[in-house]
């Protein structure tokens, strides 16, 4: 190899890029002379130095004369001599060039790297020649060729005459020549700086482009290990260095980012990637790596974390705010609709009812408001969350027609249920949030229906292995508009401007519905006609729950009873039919009174009941259809269907001829319940009968609930409420009082308020299970907390149910049943 300390002459016209190259290239271990024109060049090179980089655009000789004088002077004629230009577009000006002499072209500005690579080739090739002129001295043919084919006059006479070497120098020269050009585009236009650290001489080289991303100077820097490590942010430098030590022990790649701090203090990101280069007992020699400034995409990622953070901590303080607020909003709501429910129970005038029913309805609506602000702004945190639980879907489908069926009733409109046989017993899905769906659907399609019947219909689509389950909501009401169908489901969205004020209701139930929908897995659809009506439907993947419960299958002694029926109404006698013969039982139809007559009176065998709907019957039908003679020794039982309850005066008239009233649409356990009363069968299954309790206090205790509350009106209407299903109450207004309590007396339930003063509900909980050791006693939150992780928290403190403020009648005597049981 050459000496240590090469010499090299440097010609070009004195400004900063040449005094950057001398001390580039003497950071690289390389003595420079320089010379800023042609004549001083001619003058220097007498000292013999191993390479000249010579700038073809001098003030007094042209860079090319210089060359020629110095490959025609026989002492001066092996001195590789690099041309450097601004000038060398082409491919074809930089071959002219090497044809005539240069041992390589360089486009100014010169690339560090490039420099340094092209250097160390033509000073190794340099000392190749040399080292072969020595060991073939006597062979005058290798001499010539070793000469780089020069004539007489300095000049070369063509590529023929030039050694082995030097032609494929040439060859690699060119290829390697355009591939750092392609480098150079690629790193300019991605703005990548290339460094080279020798290892075993510690010499550091950078391209411009590092000096760039470090923010210095290039006679400012070291030229060493040390320089890089300064330019680091101090916390980061034992960063890079374990970086540096992993990669040249063969650990871990090189592949990192770090700060650098400018000189002026300005903080940088740079991520850095290097590879190791290694001799043949593996030892590193070298390490070859890129950086590139990440400063800007780290403040994205920073900004993006900060405003991440910023959103969690909205949403937590939203989430808070949605607590308080629904607490502090059920709690007076809870002692309004409670009291006016209680009060409503009383003996009033005309004109008292009036006003009482008028606070409950407007109580009503407040609350159904609330309810959907509070759910909108739940599902817009990400708040909501489904569950995957067994249901009855029919059972639930009922529930909700009897729920709205008041509502239906005071509009003098029908309601129809259509259950599917075919629905699986039990499916896979959150009743709670299906139910909330149902709800809004029905009471919409109510709202905005002056006449005619409002459908609830559950079927399984087209058949196929993956048969989706389908739910219809069908009206006969206003219509909506296309214009309008295609944003319904957006949030604060109704038919037009003037329903807010006719109808009322905030515009977010339908956009709630729709994420909840799509939350369970389903799709929500309408389609519709103004002046026509509305069909809503909800399309879900059937997931069949692998318990399918024990079944309702009639006993032996109902199977095959014969009913004859008389309805005028299609769709009633279609869904009677389906749901008696769902239980086993048979019916058969008629059109008019003499018909039934007929029927009644001719047929063998003889009927087992009568089905008679009100609305296609008089009195004297009812009295006709009761006043039947008797078949082998027993009364035609007749069983009334009704679209709403019958006059207080015409009732009691009529069931005392009558073996029940049923209200339409009449459910398949109330069918059940009914005939299983009628034909004395013990066979049906248990827990198809709604239960009845006393409303009116009388009657002997079903129990002695704990009342834990610390606001006095609510306390009030709990008390009066469990006084009406027949509960003696205690109250208390924290938990450590209940603690007390539950010591000193025997409980067969607690309603446990979750948030009061001295000690709340959720530590009075734990501290009942764990320290009383009442680890049977149903504690049932009674709280105006109605967000999913209230009840989440209530329950995984010890709570056996959960009750949301305001608490009505039904839903309280429902808990308490499952609760403490329905011993009558």
């Amino acid at each position: 190899m050459h000496s240590r300390n090469p010499v090299i002459l440097l010609v070009s016209r004195e400004d900063p890029e040449r005094s950057a190259t001398a001390l580039f290239l003497r950071q690289a271990g390389y003595q420079v002379l320089e010379a800023s024109t042609g004549q001083e060049g001619l003058r220097l090179v007498q000292h013999g130095p191993e390479l000249v980089l010579l700038d073809v655009n001098l003030a007094d000789l042209n860079g090319f004369e210089v060359r020629r004088r110095i490959t025609a002077n026989p002492h001066t004629s092996i001195i590789p001599v690099v041309h450097l230009s601004a000038n060398y577009g082409t491919d074809a000006e930089r071959s002219a060039a090497l044809h005539e002499g240069a041992a390589a072209c360089l486009t100014q500005p010169v690339d560090r790297l490039d420099l340094l690579a092209t250097v160390r080739t033509c000073l190794r090739l340099k000392a190749s020649e040399a080292a072969g002129r020595s060991r073939d001295s006597s062979d005058p043919a290798l001499v010539q060729s070793a000469s780089a084919g020069r004539a007489a006059n300095g000049k070369p006479d063509g590529v023929s005459h030039r050694s082995p070497e030097i032609a494929e120098y040439t060859l690699l020269h060119d290829a390697l020549q355009r591939s750092r050009e392609r480098l150079f585009l690629a790193t300019k236009s991605a703005r990548i700086g290339i460094w080279d650290w020798d290892v075993e001489t510690n010499e550091l080289t950078w391209d411009d482009r590092m000096y760039e991303l470090y923010g210095i100077r290039p006679e400012d820097f070291g030229g060493a290990y040390a320089a890089w490590r300064a330019g680091l942010y101090p916390e980061d430098q034992a960063l890079g260095e374990a970086a540096i030590e992993s990669a040249l022990r063969g650990t871990k790649d090189f592949d990192i980012e770090f700060r650098v701090l400018w000189p002026n203090g300005e903080l940088r990101y740079i991520e850095a990637h290097a590879l190791v280069l290694r001799d043949v007992n593996g030892h590193a020699t070298r390490m070859i790596g890129v950086n590139w400034d990440i400063t800007e995409r780290k403040r994205d990622q920073i900004a993006l974390l900060k405003a991440k953070e910023a959103a969690e901590v909205a949403t937590r303080a939203k989430s808070t705010f949605l607590s308080n607020m629904s607490h502090e909003i059920r709690t007076p709501m809870n002692g309004i609709i409670g009291v006016a429910d209680l009060l409503k129970a009383t003996v009033l005038t005309p004109e008292q009812r009036d006003h009482v029913e008028t606070i409950l309805f407007s109580g009503d609506a407040l609350l159904t408001v609330i309810n959907d602000i509070l759910d909108s702004s739940k599902l817009e945190a990400g708040m909501v969350q489904v569950e995957s639980i067994p249901l009855d879907l029919g059972q639930l489908a009922e529930h909700c027609i009897e729920l709205v069926y008041g509502g239906a009733a005071a509009k003098n409109l029908a309601l129809l249920l259509d259950v599917d046989p075919d629905i699986p017993p039990m499916i896979l899905g959150d009743p709670a949030r299906l139910r909330q769906v149902l709800l809004n659907l029905l009471g919409n399609a109510i709202k905005f229906t002056k006449e005619g019947v409002v459908t609830l219909r559950v079927f399984m689509d087209a058949p196929g292995v993956d048969r989706p389950l389908v739910i219809e909501v069908e009206d006969t009401g206003i219509g909506i508009s296309a214009e309008t169908q295609a944003k319904l489901f957006h949030a604060f969205v109704q038919a037009d401007m003037s329903t807010t004020r006719r109808f009322g209701g905030t515009g977010l139930g339908l956009a709630i519905s729709k994420s909840l929908v799509e939350l369970m897995g389903g799709a929500i659809t309408v389609s519709s006609r103004l002046g026509v009506g509305s069909t809503f439907s909800l399309r879900f993947p059937c997931s069949v729950s692998a318990d399918q419960g024990t079944g309702g299958v009639c006993s032996l002694e109902l199977a095959g009873k014969r009913f004859l029926a008389f309805d005028e109404s299609d769709d009633d006698r279609r869904i009677v039919s389906r749901s008696l013969a769902g239980l086993g039982l048979r019916v058969e139809w008629v059109n008019s009174r003499e018909a039934l007559a007929a029927r009644l009176r001719d047929a063998e065998p003889p009927f087992d009941a009568l089905l008679l709907a009100a609305e296609c019957a008089d009195p004297d039908s009812i009295q006709f259809a009761c006043s039947l003679p008797p078949r082998s020794g027993q009364s035609l039982p007749v069983v009334l269907l009704v679209k709403r309850p019958l006059p207080h005066d015409q009732d009691r008239a009529t069931q005392s001829a009558l073996a029940a009233v049923l209200r339409k649409p009449v459910r398949s356990s109330v069918f059940a319940e009914c005939f299983s009363r009628i034909f004395g069968s013990s066979s049906w299954p248990v827990g198809t009968a709604p239960v009845t309790t006393s409303l009116d206090g009388t009657g002997v205790p079903r129990g002695r609930v704990l009342v834990v509350d610390d606001n006095a009106v609510n306390q009030k209407v709990a008390v009066s409420l469990l006084r009406r299903l027949n509960y003696d109450a205690k109250v208390v207004s924290n938990g450590l009082s209940a603690l007390e309590a539950i010591q000193q007396g025997a409980f067969d339930a607690v309603l446990m308020d979750s948030s009061m003063p001295v000690m709340d509900g959720l530590t009075a909980t734990k501290k009942i299970r764990e320290v009383l050791k009442e680890e049977k006693l149903p504690i049932i939150a009674l709280t105006a907390g109605a967000l999913a992780e209230d009840r989440e928290a209530c329950l995984a403190a010890g709570m056996t149910d959960y009750l949301a403020k305001p608490v009505q009648l039904e839903a309280l005597r429902q808990v308490l049943d499952r609760s403490v049981g329905t011993t009558d």
